[in-house]
């Protein structure tokens, strides 16, 4: 967004047109290093007016900074005083009068036209448009233009600035009694020792923001110099009175100690990580060059050391930014407020009463403030992006706010101000369940339809602000009708958005879909919502095996949330078979239990423990893929039913592996030899191998390499030379066309068991069941 417009409800607007500290990434590099650092932003004058929102006033900000464009000029440029010093439009120097861009740029026409018309005019019109609403409700309206000032400038002015300034163009922009008045409350509560002017304003809002009279618009510009900062401090007073008397009364007007989050580093810096995680594996010697824009330049592995020379060198392990995938920033103000016990049965639905009787009490700035603090604990733990699931939309008791993105707003300044990426999700929500007329009482405030929600997005989408995007978010198939969802998710498509989904994550949930609509969650949507890569399921923990498969198939991801599953009693999801089928997944901190990846991951492995009992459940899962993956150039695996394994004459395969397969007939004994044909990961897709046997031995799956195929135990390398056995007969080619023979040789002595020894088992015509140490 250009801009952040608070609505009120009194006949007050506050404007600070030169608020705004970004500068596009675009324009960055035609700026010199030191404009980066904004200096000449009016620092802390949103701090300075945040009373006017508990006033009830109406305050406009803009996010891009005075060097861009001038937002208190006239849009054709002329001086607003002839004959005097003005700054432009587009301002070419620093009010130190050194040139703000790099030698020999300068801005051509269009390029001026284009910043006017991109941020210039919507801040006007909103302006505009805010004034003629406030005239319309009460007759007349305010407009207080704030700014702060340099006192001394000596290309603008002569000597030194008043402390503070009243314009009021000459007295044409209010009336005589409202400037006294301003000054006399001003001076009661400054105490100051030098003058106050009441000069004329160079402020386009308050000149030409309005053709209205005074009468029915007044107008005034305050301006403050740099030099004002508190009263003298009286004889005899203690350093904390002096402190307590300067925190009241006074802002500080010198650039503040912190830098915004979009310019935080003025030049580029680098990084020597010793063992980093790029592209998916581990790399040493990793150089990352950050640039000024806070983003990765350059990220080069095995950088030599005369490459690295000079670069910080990181104390451990270094990772990329973690996602937080699905976060509901107002849930962090109820943390522990739901753990303690309640009569009756305490599940989900419970929790779910107790978490709106919080969110029915959260106004816009507590929401910001509460937001803000999440953000920067998410930012500390690791995550850099988080996905903003966001349906508190209206005022609490359902009434719209007069500005509809109030509360969007509210997030968007949190996440600037704590400086983490944020991926706003507003959130549809219609009814309080599966055929249900409309939203309960408690509900209200979520309440929302297709059109309000592709507003909200699309405006957070043309803001152009960094690290700002958006999505669409369908809060759950109970609390959206069909049409609404095809609506929403054809939007997105267009669109290129993202579309998130609450999906079977209450057994409870699953049985009304079942009612309604004869079908599962999941189901439902591969049959109804033409899932595809944009799609992310958030929780899915009751989905079966089947709709996973299915799920993979269309691009889909998984959005888990573990340690809310677990505090809410969700259940466990099926993580085992979701890797298996090659799913894509990610993690989101939910309702803020914790806010730590690492104890989401560790929660994932330990419930699927618990579940299984196993140990290290992911990581085999993830090795075991990545084996078939090598083993199988086409990335399949024909499914063969454990009671029809044989090492040849496959009496079945599905029909995707039928062409690739040449069968033979079933293994005899007498010879103990066959032969099958399998796919290879090499030059040649088919190649044929033998299987040998021991006459009256039973094998168990032991006796197959590490890396073995399902067929026929190939480990995916290329047949290596016949090898005999050293038992003093002749025995066939070896079934296993690897390299890893010795292993192999001994784990087959191993496993082989002569009938009439103990534990023998007959000959089944099968390789024994998987052994625990196989």
């Amino acid at each position: 967004m250009t801009f952040h417009l608070h609505r009120g409800s009194v006949p007050l607007l506050v404007s600070i047109p030169h608020m705004g500290t970004e500068i596009p990434a675009d324009l960055r590099s035609d700026f010199v290093e030191r404009a980066l650092e904004v200096e000449d932003t009016d620092w802390h004058l949103d701090r300075l007016y945040a009373f006017t929102r508990d006033l009830g006033g109406s305050v406009l900000q803009p996010t891009v900074s005075r060097y861009v464009v001038d937002l208190n000029r006239p849009p054709d440029d002329t001086p607003m005083y002839p004959g005097a010093s003005n700054t432009e439009l587009c301002p070419s120097r620093f009010f130190t009068g050194d040139p703000l861009y790099r030698e020999g740029f300068t801005l051509s026409p269009e390029q001026k036209a284009q910043r006017r018309a991109t941020w210039w005019a919507p801040y006007h019109q909103a302006l505009q448009e805010e004034i003629a609403r406030l005239k319309a409700a009460h007759g007349f309206v305010l407009l207080w233009d704030a700014h702060s000032i340099r006192a001394e400038i000596p290309w603008l002015f002569e000597g030194r600035l008043p402390d503070l300034n009243i314009g009021t163009a000459d007295g044409r922009s209010a009336d005589p009694s409202i400037t006294q008045a301003v000054a006399a409350a001003a001076a009661r509560t400054i105490r100051s020792s030098r003058t106050w002017s009441t000069a004329a304003s160079r402020a386009a809002t308050s000149r030409a923001s309005t053709d209205a009279p005074p009468t029915t618009c007044t107008r005034c510009s305050w301006r403050c110099a740099s030099t004002c900062t508190c009263a003298k401090p009286r004889r005899g007073t203690t350093k904390r009175r002096r402190r307590r008397r300067c925190s009241r009364w006074c802002a500080r007007w010198s650039k503040p100690r912190w830098q915004p989050a979009a310019s935080s580093m003025a030049e580029a810096r680098r990084f020597h990580a010793p063992l980093a995680f790029v592209g998916g594996r581990w790399a040493r010697d990793v150089l990352l060059v950050a640039g000024a824009d806070g983003c990765w330049q350059e990220v080069r592995e095995d950088c030599p050391a005369a490459g690295r020379a000079g670069a910080e060198t990181l104390a451990g392990p270094a990772l990329p930014g973690i996602v937080d995938a699905h976060s509901h920033a107002f849930q962090r103000a109820m943390a522990g407020l739901a753990e303690r016990s309640v009569p009756g049965h305490d599940d989900f639905w419970s929790w779910r009463d107790r978490m709106y009787a919080v969110a029915l009490r959260i106004t816009p700035p507590q929401l910001e403030a509460i937001a803000t603090f999440l953000y920067a604990e998410l930012l500390a733990a690791g995550y850099t992006q988080v996905c903003e699931f966001h349906y508190l939309h209206n005022e609490p008791g359902g009434k719209p706010y007069a500005d509809p993105m109030e509360m969007s707003q509210a997030l968007v300044r949190a996440a600037q101000q704590a400086g983490i990426g944020l991926t706003l999700l507003p959130t549809l929500y219609m009814r309080s369940g599966f055929g249900a007329p409309g939203l309960r009482p408690d509900q209200r405030r979520f309440a929302s339809t297709p059109e309000s929600v592709l507003r909200i997005a699309q405006a957070v989408r043309r803001s152009a602000t960094p690290r700002l995007t958006a999505g669409i978010a369908l809060h759950s198939l109970r609390a959206v009708d069909e049409a609404a969802l095809g609506e929403c998710a054809a939007e997105a498509r267009a669109a290129g958005m993202p579309v998130h989904i609450h999906v079977a994550e209450q057994q409870q949930e699953v049985h009304d879909c079942l009612q309604h609509h004869g079908l599962r969650p999941i189901e439902w949507l591969l049959r109804n919502a033409s899932l595809d890569a944009q799609w992310n399921l958030v929780h899915a923990t009751q989905a079966s095996a089947a709709e996973l498969q299915a799920v993979q198939r269309s691009g889909a991801s998984i959005v888990l949330c573990p340690t809310t599953e677990a505090n809410l009693g969700d259940g466990v999801f099926d993580l085992p078979a979701w890797l298996a089928a090659g799913g894509t997944w990610t993690i989101g901190s939910d309702s803020h239990v914790t806010r730590s990846w690492s104890e989401e991951l560790r929660l994932l492995e330990y419930s699927q423990r618990l579940v299984l009992r196993q140990r290290n459940v992911a990581a085999r899962a993830v090795r075991r893929r990545a084996r078939r993956r090598r083993c199988c150039r086409a990335h399949w695996v024909a499914r063969v039913p454990r009671r029809d394994w044989r090492w040849a004459g496959w009496p079945w395969a599905s029909a995707r592996t039928s062409s690739c397969l040449t069968w033979k007939r079933p293994l005899s004994r007498a010879s103990g030899t066959s032969t099958c044909w399998t796919p290879w990961c090499s030059p040649h897709p088919a190649r044929a191998c033998s299987a040998w046997w021991s006459p009256g031995a039973t094998y168990s799956r032991r006796c197959l390499p590490p890396a073995s195929c399902r067929r026929c135990g190939s480990s995916g390398r290329r047949p290596s030379p016949p090898w005999r056995r050293r038992t003093g007969r002749s025995s066939p080619t070896s079934p296993f066309p690897c390299g890893g023979w010795p292993r192999t040789a001994r784990a087959c002595r191993r496993s082989a068991r002569r009938p009439g020894r103990p534990g023998a088992r007959a000959w089944r015509g099968r390789p024994a069941r998987h052994s625990p140490r196989g």
